[in-house]
């Protein structure tokens, strides 16, 4: 095994390998050195002084770095240390988040928002009614789009006496934001609420759970009755679920909208009503009774006025309207006392709102002396127009099915 070479440094003693161009230890310029040609006397103390006089690193290494105190010592200063910039970091973040909390969420800072928000029409969550079951982003941007003066004088009248001359609106502290800094909100008067948004009533059965866009929103009474007030959205989707015969019932969601406003809904079983939106065989026959009892006023007493054409989609303008009256006016003419009596047989729903109604419509004529009576098949077609049902077509067979008469 060949050994290499190594040499002593002349300064500290420190072997090293021959190559080497400085110590390894002190880093003694060891080939300037040896390449000079002069003896180690030659050197002044300033380039070589001598090695008892030096204290070596290895010697204050073992005495001092590796003393287990000093260790723990230094280990403990620098945890401290550690622990004191971030205790300064953590105490700056604090101050800095609750300064600009103080400031984000002062009451002049949120009213400059408020008011940014009513000129954008995005008023979203800075105000608040206490119908909260309700978005009212939609009744306040409203509200402001036909009121332009109102928003270009709201940030002086809530800055000044807290609210809007109108009386709709009042600023005040509504709570807080993270148990800290105050939150202020717009309360919109109730006033304001009953006249922008529409009602309507809900049947169902006792105790049923209302359901609100998917959310639950209360319970009916013991009745099965539940009043839905102070409505904004274009459209809410509700439902009821409950229990019948130990079985869980929920029934269909049904879309209410604006023009639903005071109808009442029914929701039992899978098959949802509201109002008149699904017309019954009750209401259709109601409905013709009604028609036909103003066909008998005007056949019995002559040319009067009377709301007929209301009856009729179109009013006076529908051709079967036109048809029925001058019929009606035909029989008066004969002299004879007349009587209708209209009996649905059947209902056919023949799209969404529009039903085909077939029923059987009986004349009676007496003129005194005789008596005819003759019943013809007929079929209307009732459609819903502005939340009722009227009709838009009434066309009879031209054979009567029954034709009697007789002597009084």
């Amino acid at each position: 095994m060949v050994t290499k070479q190594r040499v002593a440094c002349p300064r500290c003693g420190h072997n090293n390998d021959i190559e080497n161009v400085f110590c390894d230890y002190c880093g003694f310029n060891l080939k300037q050195y040896f390449n000079s040609g002069k003896d180690d006397d030659e050197f002044t103390k300033s380039e070589l002084y001598e090695f008892n006089n030096f204290k070596p690193r290895l010697e204050e290494y073992s005495r001092s770095n590796l003393d287990p105190k000093k260790i723990d010592l230094d280990f403990k200063t620098f945890k401290n240390k550690k622990a004191w910039a971030f205790a300064t970091v953590a105490l700056v973040l604090i101050v800095g988040g609750y300064s600009y909390g103080h400031y984000y969420y002062s009451r002049s800072a949120t009213l400059n928002r408020v008011v940014k928000s009513v000129t954008n029409y995005n008023s979203n969550h800075y105000f608040v009614s206490q119908y909260n079951h309700q978005d009212s982003t939609k009744l306040v941007d409203g509200y402001f789009r036909s009121n332009p003066k109102l928003v270009e004088n709201l940030k002086k009248e809530l800055n000044s006496r807290n609210h809007t001359s109108d009386g709709f609106f009042t600023y005040q502290k509504t709570g807080t934001h993270f148990g800290i800094f105050p939150k202020y909100q717009v309360v919109i008067n109730n006033d304001l609420i009953t006249k922008h948004t529409y009602a309507v009533k809900i049947k169902t059965k006792p105790y049923a759970v209302i359901m609100l866009n998917g959310k639950v929103l209360s319970y009916a009474d013991s009745d099965g009755n539940y009043n839905l007030n102070h409505l904004t959205s274009d459209e809410i989707y509700i439902n009821a679920k409950y229990q019948e015969s130990n079985q869980g019932i929920t029934t269909k969601p049904i879309k209410i909208t604006p023009n639903d406003n005071k109808q009442q809904i029914t929701l039992l079983g899978t098959e949802p009503q509201i109002g008149s939106r699904l017309l019954t065989s009750a209401s259709a026959q109601s409905t013709l009774e009604e028609m036909y009892a103003r066909v008998r006023e005007l056949t019995n007493r002559g040319n009067v006025k009377n709301d007929l054409a209301s009856f009729f989609i179109g009013g006076d303008e529908n051709r079967f309207y036109q048809s029925i009256h001058q019929l009606g006016l035909i029989f008066q003419q004969n002299g004879s006392t007349s009587d209708y009596e209209p009996q649905v047989k059947s209902l056919t729903r023949t799209s969404t709102n529009q039903y085909e109604v077939k029923y059987n419509l009986t004349y009676r004529f007496d003129n005194g002396k005789r008596v005819h009576i003759q019943t013809f098949e007929t079929i209307a077609v009732m459609q819903r127009e502005n939340g009722k049902y009227q009709i838009l077509s009434v066309i009879s067979s031209g054979t009567p099915i029954k034709d009697t008469h007789y002597q009084k």
